[in-house]
């Protein structure tokens, strides 16, 4: 009870500090964006490609000390070899002011998009496993679903996909060799087996509707029985 109630303060007290911080960084939507990028890496080897492929995009990192770093980011894909993720302040544009930020000291990142169709065009990523940055696909209600979609990706949903609600992590999918088909089985896998349905593929149009699915019936549990959840 103590683990799950700490878990709660501190999702409630980083959404609140983003919350805070995206009223004002909304703003930068007004302003001309620079994407250019001040350091470019030898592509003699496989980080250098990936390095130089990895979109730059508008943000900011909250640090779990509490600072945070606006700017221009480069959300590398994370592997033991990459444990950071480079930043660059803004109104700099020198190699100099280039940062590596370990993933370790991050808790939560913010990506804008070059666009102004909405008010919520940001992706969010947390800090899950003190290493890897989760992207934040939807949340209700203390339930909340993940993937590790990065984006440099060319799928729309990453390899990995996971559920916490009530304080527990739940796979959904994780990344194999044997799954071809990308995640759209594997989806329907998780929701017949956890809900004990017998839909097929042709039940569900695509991949976002399984993941409402999976929301509202997560919702559905907590609400009928929160304490056995």
């Amino acid at each position: 009870m103590i683990y799950f109630v700490k878990k709660i303060f501190k999702f409630v007290y980083v959404s609140y500090i983003v919350f805070a911080i995206g009223i004002c960084e909304n703003q930068i939507y007004a302003q001309k964006k620079d994407f250019n990028w001040p350091v470019r890496s030898s592509t003699s080897s496989s980080f250098g490609l990936s390095y130089n492929a990895t979109p730059v995009s508008i943000g900011y990192i909250l640090l779990k000390n509490g600072d945070t770093l606006r700017g221009r980011i480069k959300l590398l894909v994370y592997s033991p070899a990459i444990t950071f993720i480079s930043f660059v302040p803004t109104g700099k544009n020198d190699k100099n002011d280039v940062v590596n930020v370990q993933r370790e000291r991050i808790s939560y990142v913010r990506l804008y998009s070059d666009s102004l169709r909405n008010s919520n065009n940001f992706t969010d990523f947390v800090n899950l496993e003190n290493k890897d940055l989760w992207r934040l696909i939807i949340q209700n209600d203390g339930v909340i679903i993940y993937d590790n979609y990065n984006p440099g990706d060319s799928e729309p949903l990453g390899e990995r996909m996971r559920l916490v609600t009530m304080g527990n992590n739940i796979k959904i999918y994780g990344s194999s060799i044997f799954h071809t088909e990308g995640p759209s089985p594997l989806l329907l896998r998780f929701i017949n087996k956890r809900y004990k349905q017998k839909f097929d593929s042709s039940f569900f149009p695509d991949d976002n509707k399984m993941i409402n699915y999976i929301l509202a019936e997560e919702n559905e549990r907590i609400q009928i029985n929160p304490s056995k959840h």
